[in-house]
């Protein structure tokens, strides 16, 4: 596998950019977990944890949009594939969970279990407690990104 951080050839990924990657195969790692081979457009292949992405219903020989999350100091490339139902930056309705910890009546914080549309358990901070009535049983949350599978949820002002 080719490493971009040395062998780019000016063949430059950017960070917070989608690009469409060949889900080339799965293989099972040393750790015994199974990951997805991806090439990018460059043809240089990248490994993402296959568990995280199991609901994506993605196969070997698909093209996928993939964002790049983010790059670190050794170029090593952090993909996220499209989710298949959310889009980051718009509202959806989320059933609450529970409410767990005591809020915070000093500056109104208050955290949330909220489930999403696989049955995933999310954690949420509101920064607001007044928006929630009590036993409201869902809420408008904005996604305001993905990661790892889930989406980063942020409270409906």
């Amino acid at each position: 596998m080719t490493s971009p951080a040395w062998y780019n050839e000016g063949k430059i990924l950017h960070e917070n950019c989608s690009y469409l990657f060949d889900f080339i195969k799965i293989v099972t790692l040393n750790d015994g977990d199974d990951y997805m081979v991806f090439s990018d457009p460059y043809g240089i292949r990248h490994i993402l944890p296959l568990a995280p992405y199991a609901s994506y219903n993605l196969h070997p020989g698909q093209k996928v949009t993939c964002m790049v999350d983010k790059i670190n100091c050794t170029g090593r490339v952090f993909l996220e594939p499209d989710h298949p139902y959310y889009v980051p930056g718009k509202c959806y309705e989320f059933e609450i969970y529970d409410s767990f910890g005591e809020s915070d009546y000093s500056n109104d914080l208050m955290q949330f279990k909220v489930v999403d549309i696989y049955g995933n358990i999310i954690n949420v901070v509101l920064t607001d407690i007044r928006w929630i009535k009590p036993g409201t049983r869902t809420c408008k949350l904005y996604v305001q990104k993905m990661r790892k599978g889930l989406p980063v949820l942020v409270f409906e002002a």
